[in-house]
Formats: structure tokens, sequence, C-alpha cells
């Protein structure tokens, strides 16, 4: 399958916009084991952490299945239909030279099959995500600087739980929060790259009817 060049999203969903106001943006950062994601205001302009998905890794599988993610796909197409979303960002890791890398491969096939089953029948981009670990990790320290008590939802706290089982919720919650910051910081580079060449586009477009 085919995926929409950077230029080409920005036009169909610049035309999406234009008829309907409420079309969203979402953005995925996929992993093996959780895939974080985040969508845009309705103006185009923010970045919004949304939430994070579990699936299952394979990891004891020679051949990875795509299609066994049932659940998740299901909760995927519900969120989508319910926040509007119009166009899909993937995060493609490529390396520091601009190599594709073999989670670039898994990520490709990934989005094949969203495409082929008609999962998301919308256009889809890949994003280079090359050093958005790095902005993830910032944010979330800057979080957990201005916030450094939070602690995992549903009510538990450190002295409700022994010491290991605390530490491995910590971990998850952790990890859970990382991979929603990294979808956003990969939205953002998408809305970036929107606005920038939208503005270019009513300038000339303004000049034209002067």
């Amino acid at each position: 399958m085919s995926f929409y060049s950077h230029p080409e999203i920005i036009r169909y969903f610049y035309r999406i916009k234009r008829l309907d106001k409420k079309a969203r943006v979402m953005a995925l950062d996929v992993g093996r084991k959780y895939i974080g994601c985040a969508i845009s205001c309705t103006e185009i302009k923010e970045a919004i952490p949304y939430k994070t998905y579990e699936i299952d890794p394979q990891y004891n599988q020679s051949n990875y299945d795509f299609g066994a993610h049932t659940d998740f796909y299901q909760m995927l197409m519900e969120d989508m239909r319910r926040r509007k979303i119009k166009s899909l960002v993937v995060g493609y890791p490529l390396d520091e030279n601009k190599n594709i890398t073999p989670m670039c491969t898994f990520i490709e096939n990934f989005c094949d099959h969203l495409l082929k089953e008609k999962i998301f029948p919308f256009p889809l981009t890949l994003i280079d995500e090359h050093r958005t670990t790095k902005e993830a990790a910032l944010k979330m320290l800057k979080q957990n600087q201005s916030s450094p008590s939070r602690i995992a939802a549903g009510g538990m706290n450190e002295k409700a739980q022994p010491f290991g089982s605390y530490f491995k919720t910590q971990l998850l919650y952790q990890k859970s929060v990382f991979d929603v910051l990294a979808a956003q910081t990969i939205l953002e580079r998408f809305l970036g790259m929107y606005n920038k060449e939208i503005e270019s586009y009513k300038t000339i477009r303004n000049q034209e009817l002067a």
C-alpha cells in the first residue's frame, strides 16, 4: 500500500477542514508492545496527549501476525470515530543518517495492515521520528519536576502496596506516559509543517486576490 507524502496529506486535510471544522489529526508512536497516541485540537494548532494502547508483542513468534490485535483495532476505530479523526500520522524511526531501520519495516507493515483491512480508511503519512525519544524524555522530566508526587491512576499509593508492586506500577506508568509524549512530539512536527504550508498558501492566495 502507498502512503501519502507530506504535501499530499497537507492538501487533503486542508480541503477536509473546509468541509468539517471538527476534523482532527491523530499521531501514533508504534512499538512492539505499546502504541502511544496523540490527537490535534480542532483548530489544528496543538497536539494533545491522548492515551497509550497495549498490544501483544509476539516476542516468541517467528512470524508476526498483525491481524492478532483485534481488540486494539476496535478501540482505535472507536476512538477515531469519536474524535473525528480524518488523517493519521505515524512515527518512522530512521537512524541518524536517515537510513531505514528494522523498526521502519515493522511500522510499514503495521500501516499496510491498517489500510488494507480498512481499519483506517483515510490518508496516512509517515513522519521521521528521529530525536523524538529525547524530546519526549525532556517533556517527562519537566512533568515529573512540576508534579513529583504524581503516581499511576486508580487511587493507589506507595503505602497501599508492597514496594516491588509499587515500583512495577510506576515503571508501567512512566512507560505509558513516555509513549504518549512521543506521539505528541510526532504530531507537533506534523502540525508545524501543516500550519507553515497553510500560512504560505493563504499569503500567496491573498496576493493573487489583491
